[in-house]
């Protein structure tokens, strides 16, 4: 997922499990992340992100059929 940066942003568990939440929860414990770098990588998922691109992706998409 674009939304997780494992180690950085959060952390993936890939054992649906009690243990594997357990093991995913204990590495978690361990780990010092950094507010302000959570923040901005959030930032590219806010509104006015997803404004900015959908609206440049549909520009690129309008001049591409115009030619």
């Amino acid at each position: 997922l674009e939304s997780v940066i494992p180690g950085e942003t959060g952390l993936f568990f890939t054992e649906l499990s009690t243990a594997g939440l357990n093991s995913a929860l204990d590495n978690f414990k361990e780990l010092k992340f950094n507010k302000s770098g959570i923040r901005a990588h959030a930032e590219k998922f806010s509104r006015p992100a997803f404004r900015e691109k959908t609206a440049a992706y549909f520009e690129r998409k309008w001049a591409d059929y115009k030619g």
